[in-house]
């Protein structure tokens, strides 16, 4: 069971590659083929084997073509272009001019002047002085009394302190009474009455003279010097800027067609004579070669005589069954 299963797979595969080279096949076979010539007949060969012939066919080829043709193109040109410009210049002129000139003049005028004069005046103003006055005084006078009192006071001679410096462990000290004032600092205030001068101050109305300046005018005669602008007329030569007109040329660039000839070089489509192998095979021809069943034509393909002829049939030319056991040169 298992090797049956095995062979039927192995016959499906080898199928199924076998398709695409039959189908392409059997499209050449259908298609037009170019014109070919009649081919001069060829002897068979001793082995009884259909003999490769020559065809003349025609193909289409693109050749390279030159020729020769006139095109327009632009060129720039510079003319020379007379135009009108205009330039300032400074052209002299005489004007009539009028200008005035300052001029002083003394003159005497009458001018009325304030002045300021000091007159004697009596005012009577309020005036505030001080009088000196004598007055009695009672003050308190502070004063610090001391009222110590003497102590007795012992005290250790200097010879003994001298001797217990020494000789501490057998010294005995000897000691001195004498009186020592302790203080005690007491402030005792007294009442004291004295008479002493102040000053009061005292207001009072008193006459004074004093000087108020008054604003008198007074009439005086002064020099004045006063300035005068008198007119004058003068001729003067002055330089005026005019726009003047001149004729200038320019260069100017222009477009200019100029018709050129030109050679190139194009692809042409031309028909070409060529000497090509026929096949010899019958599948291929689609003709009888030989006179026996293994020339028909393979309408069936490949497909079809792997299935009739088995499995040997995939390496024969037609598939034709048991004819090409008779005929084994014609399918070769």
């Amino acid at each position: 069971m298992f090797r049956r299963n095995l062979i039927c797979g192995l016959l499906a595969s080898v199928a199924l590659i076998g398709l695409p080279g039959m189908t392409l096949a059997d499209h050449h076979s259908n298609a037009p083929a170019a014109t070919p010539a009649p081919a001069a007949p060829v002897a068979s060969t001793s082995s009884g084997a259909c003999p490769p012939s020559m065809t003349t066919i025609t193909v289409y080829e693109q050749v390279p073509e030159t020729y020769t043709a006139t095109r327009t193109v632009y060129k720039t040109e510079y003319v020379d272009e007379t135009y009108t410009a205009y330039r300032m210049e400074c052209v002299p002129e005489t004007r009539q001019v009028t200008r005035y000139v300052s001029r002083t003049i003394n003159e005497v005028k009458d001018v009325v002047v304030n002045k300021v004069v000091c007159v004697p005046t009596t005012e009577y103003r309020t005036v505030t002085k001080k009088v000196p006055v004598c007055k009695q005084v009672t003050t308190i006078s502070r004063k610090c009394v001391d009222q110590g009192h003497y102590e007795c006071v012992s005290t250790e001679t200097l010879l003994s302190r001298l001797r217990g410096h020494f000789n501490p462990c057998d010294h005995c000290p000897d000691y001195r009474t004498r009186k020592q004032w302790v203080p005690n600092y007491v402030t005792i205030e007294t009442p004291v009455t004295k008479t002493i001068r102040t000053f009061e101050c005292v207001t009072e109305t008193v006459p004074v003279t004093v000087n108020k300046k008054v604003c008198v005018q007074e009439v005086k005669k002064v020099n004045v010097c006063r300035t005068v602008c008198e007119p004058v007329t003068e001729t003067v030569t002055v330089n005026v800027q005019k726009c003047v007109p001149y004729t200038a040329t320019r260069k100017v660039a222009k477009c200019v067609p100029v018709t050129e000839t030109y050679t190139a070089t194009r692809m042409v489509c031309k028909p070409v004579q060529k000497q090509v192998p026929v096949s010899n095979d019958p599948c291929a021809n689609g003709a009888n070669a030989c006179d026996d069943p293994c020339a028909q034509p393979c309408s069936g393909g490949r497909l079809r005589s792997l299935f009739r002829g088995g499995f040997g049939g995939l390496f024969r030319g037609c598939g034709c069954g048991s004819a090409c056991e008779a005929a084994p040169a014609c399918c070769n």
